[in-house]
């Protein structure tokens, strides 16, 4: 016989406690979105991902609890010399000084328990995200009181780094990487790292107004303008000539003085290498016993210089003695001069001034 037993089943109720506080969750990750090294004004934008605060301390089977809309909460944080804007999971950073810049976040976010809209909780803090170092940079003349021609080149000039200059970035680049650098009016060495580093030798190739840029990446960093000199010839023209008789020789000389200026009107520098060169001379008369001036090549004094022309003759040596007759000298033969500057090479530089020179008896005439 079988019996029957009735058993009485109880519904089981299991109640969850609320948590007392929230577990943070990962750091969130940090990222600019380009490059790592900025000029001085210029800008980053940083965005961040992930890290939220959303692990209740409770367990999975209660209801979960989710972000309270509108209140979710970036904890941007920067150091150095720039400033941030914006807010959420992307900023922009603004380097206002030379300097590294730090960037890091957290989150700190507000939930509320989906089975119980009344229920909410702050979040809590989750750990920093990794610190952003980003490089301030500029870009800066190393001697900018320093004169910078052009002379067109001159195969030695002299001095030898008168149309040089030497830009520079202030902080190094980062993973061993290197500068790139641009600009108009210019050539940069190509020495091995020299093309494209922090420093870098320049070399002019005009005159006027000389742009020099340096970019990391995408990122430009900075400009230098600088202003590239170009000599001009002032000429004083000649002097009267000077007659001499010491007994032993004869003859007269001239003075031909002259200034150098440069484009922007300053008298030229000192120690800049000037050259002159002469043609063959063409007689004028049946004499040809006057020898053809000698090229002197030196380097300017401060602004010029002076050339004397003359003739100095012992008087049992010629046929024919110089006369101090200013006015009706003969001539004796006409010869081209040329000035060249840059160099203190004969014929090598920037020609400056080419004209005919005349020898006379008693003196000289140029045109």
């Amino acid at each position: 016989m079988k019996k029957l037993i009735f058993r009485n089943v109880k519904t089981a109720l299991y109640i969850c406690a609320m948590p007392s506080a929230l577990v943070a969750g990962d750091a969130p990750w940090i990222s600019p979105d380009q490059d790592y090294v900025i000029g001085v004004g210029k800008t980053l934008g940083v965005y961040s991902g992930g890290g939220s605060s959303d692990e209740p301390d409770y367990e999975p089977a209660c209801p979960p609890w989710s972000l309270k809309s509108g209140t979710e909460t970036w904890n941007w944080s920067l150091g150095g010399p720039g400033t941030k804007s914006g807010d959420e999971d992307q900023i922009t950073v603004t380097a206002t000084g030379q300097g590294e810049i730090t960037v890091k976040v957290n989150r700190n976010d507000t939930y509320k328990d989906d089975s119980s809209p009344v229920q909410e909780g702050e979040g809590t803090p989750s750990a920093d995200s990794s610190e952003l170092s980003i490089t301030v940079a500029t870009v800066a003349d190393q001697d900018p009181d320093k004169r910078w021609f052009y002379f067109e080149n001159p195969s030695t000039p002299v001095p030898t780094d008168i149309e040089q200059k030497i830009f520079t970035v202030d902080a190094p680049p980062p993973n061993g990487s290197r500068y790139d650098w641009s600009g108009t009016g210019v050539l940069f060495d190509d020495v091995g790292l020299n093309t494209a580093g922090m420093a870098v030798t320049a070399q002019s190739q005009s005159g006027g107004q000389i742009t020099s840029t340096s970019k990391w990446g995408s990122e430009e960093i900075g400009e230098i303008v600088c202003t590239v000199r170009t000599p001009v010839w002032h000429g004083n023209g000649l002097g009267a000539p000077n007659w001499f008789n010491d007994g032993w020789s004869m003859g007269w000389y001239q003075h031909n003085s002259f200034v150098i200026k440069d484009s922007e009107g300053d008298l030229i520098a000192a120690g800049i290498g000037l050259n002159e060169q002469f043609s063959e001379k063409d007689d004028l008369g049946s004499w040809n016993n006057w020898g053809t001036p000698n090229q002197v090549n030196a380097t300017t004094s401060l602004g010029g210089g002076i050339d004397e022309y003359g003739i100095k003759q012992r008087i049992i040596a010629l046929t024919l003695s110089p006369l101090p007759d200013e006015n009706n000298g003969q001539a004796v033969y006409s010869i081209r001069q040329k000035y060249r500057i840059g160099s203190s090479t004969s014929g090598d530089g920037q020609l400056i001034n080419d004209h005919t020179l005349t020898y006379h008896r008693g003196y000289a005439t140029i045109q």
